[in-house]
């Protein structure tokens, strides 16, 4: 294997096969970059993950959730410091946010209430989810339900398919600083194959500027790292991700690439097995 250098001469490495497969975090340290923290391997609330994604796949009832997470949950939640954003609120104060569950699809109210999180028959208390212990801070409960679920119900759906189609380290939360930019770049889930590496974008948002623009920025990312062989994925909530795919697939021209949305969430592990499985039969 060799690394090349913009500064210095080559780096050359004797890979033997019986050094492979290489795991995600050592792909990182081969092109010198070190990770701000541990990826996650163990998905949190996965059954509440599956109710979600449930949930997103009908249109009325994503619209439902949405309009409860923005105006009633993160109305309580958030504390908006100008026009340009804001943050969640202090633990002290979080703590005693409780919230009706009035207007949410049922099957959430009965996920939340399996997981303990509800002081009676429809109200949320973020009081009643630090006591279960699952998160560090009631914070990362608030951010796991801003987005996070859906990488935490990804990394599930890969664990799932994990030794059927041999995949030998899976892992979320890849944190890459960069130089030059704030916050660097992130690979939400990812997986090592062999030698090759499957890098997984996921976003909640049908909007496809954005859907587009995270795909594309895992692309260039993926290839840096794992090479011509990386696989790249988007999981997203489109209703059109055929349409997404082709053109994204008219600027790259990778068949390599896959696009999930709305119609496959609820199906999410079979149709990454049959993604991995027409990816080799095409490369062969």
């Amino acid at each position: 294997m060799c690394i090349d250098r913009e500064d210095n001469e080559r780096i050359r490495l004797k890979i033997k096969p019986d050094t492979l497969p290489v795991e995600l975090v050592t792909i990182f340290q081969l092109h010198g970059l070190e990770l701000k923290q541990k990826p996650t391997q163990q998905a949190q609330l996965p059954k509440l993950a599956t109710e979600l994604a449930n949930v997103l796949k009908e249109e009325s009832k994503s619209k439902q959730w949405f309009d409860w997470f923005y105006n009633v949950f993160r109305e309580q939640a958030y504390r908006k410091k100008s026009n340009s954003g804001g943050d969640w609120k202090s633990e002290t104060s979080l703590i005693d946010v409780s919230t009706s569950l009035e207007k949410l699809p049922k099957e959430i109210v009965v996920a939340f209430k399996q997981e303990n999180f509800l002081i009676n028959e429809n109200e949320l208390s973020l009081q009643q989810v630090q006591k279960t212990g699952v998160f560090q801070k009631i914070k990362h409960f608030c951010e796991w339900l801003d987005g996070l679920w859906l990488e935490h119900y990804v990394l599930e759906q890969v664990q799932n398919i994990a030794k059927k189609q041999l995949i030998e380290d899976y892992r979320m939360n890849f944190a890459i600083p960069l130089t030059g930019t704030r916050d660097g770049f992130q690979f939400d889930v990812a997986f090592t194959r062999g030698y090759q590496l499957f890098a997984i974008s996921c976003t909640t948002t049908s909007k496809r500027d954005l859907c587009k623009s995270k795909l594309f920025e895992a692309y260039l990312r993926a290839r840096q790292m794992g090479g011509d062989e990386a696989r790249v994925a988007l999981i997203c909530c489109s209703n059109e991700p055929d349409t997404l795919k082709a053109e994204i697939l008219a600027s790259i021209n990778d068949k390599k690439i896959a696009v999930f949305g709305r119609e496959h969430l609820a199906n999410l592990s079979e149709e990454i097995d049959k993604w991995i499985t027409q990816v080799d039969r095409e490369a062969k």
